[in-house]
């Protein structure tokens, strides 16, 4: 009898222990807003951190953490953030002005940007207007549906409407194989962008991977490149410029 009511109650303490779980996040997210309201920016951060440290993300925690460390002028954290936050919301305009604002009156370093194609341009912008998720979804249904289509041409009773099955069923088929590559060019932004961000206060980007081998240029806090490749504690990049080095690995934060 004794062995059943200490199991109770170590089975009540879980059950509290699981609830309050499930609310402290959002307690600790209106803490941290009301601490960044207040301009206690530093208590700010430290919530939010806390939060992100047990796996909780969402572009509104994101965004509002990359304020307040701009407030506090941790470039590298702030552009960080807001990148991961644009991830998550590629559209929204905030968050790009922010990153603009830091870009053009906080960073040090200015990088020329080699501009996109047309082709480009659209594929970013189609590719970006819904999740990954939902880009699968619509490849799935489209597959069906270019079933559908074909299925009546096999078995249409009428000439006429075996050849719009035809025809719809090879369109709809183009069309999930479309959207089945928005699906992963989604994912591939979102998860694997392969982009990261400066979070030394200065960093140097070498010819080789070597600290010996030729400086190609300093890159200062908050400064992005595109991961190309890595070798043992160097990372391969691509700045926005079009130039190629080497940096180490401990200088830069994956978005």
């Amino acid at each position: 009898m004794n062995s059943y009511k200490h199991y109770l109650f170590i089975l009540s303490l879980f059950t509290l222990s699981i609830n309050h779980l499930g609310a402290n996040p959002e307690m600790l997210f209106q803490k941290a807003n009301q601490a960044f309201e207040q301009k206690s920016y530093s208590k700010a951060i430290s919530l939010y951190e806390q939060l992100l440290r047990e796996d909780l993300q969402s572009s509104a925690l994101l965004y509002n953490l990359g304020l307040a460390c701009l407030e506090q002028r941790q470039l590298g954290k702030a552009v960080l953030y807001l990148e991961r936050s644009a991830l998550l919301k590629p559209k929204d305009k905030d968050i790009q002005h922010n990153l603009k604002l830091i870009r053009t009156q906080y960073l040090k370093d200015q990088l020329d940007v080699i501009p996109a194609s047309f082709l480009e341009r659209w594929w970013n912008n189609s590719f970006q207007s819904l999740s990954s998720g939902s880009w699968t979804i619509l490849s799935i249904i489209f597959i069906w549906l270019a079933m559908a289509g074909l299925s009546l041409w096999r078995i249409g009773k009428t000439r006429k409407l075996r050849k719009w099955g035809f025809f719809a069923g090879i369109l709809l088929f183009l069309m999930s194989i479309l959207f089945g590559n928005f699906a992963y060019s989604r994912y591939s932004f979102e998860f694997k962008n392969g982009r990261a961000v400066v979070m030394t206060k200065k960093a140097e980007m070498m010819i080789a991977p070597d600290t010996a081998s030729e400086l190609i240029l300093e890159l200062h806090e908050g400064a992005t490149c595109k991961i190309l490749s890595e070798l043992n504690s160097w990372f391969k990049v691509r700045l926005s410029d079009g130039r190629v080095g080497w940096m180490e690995k401990q200088d830069v934060s994956l978005i």
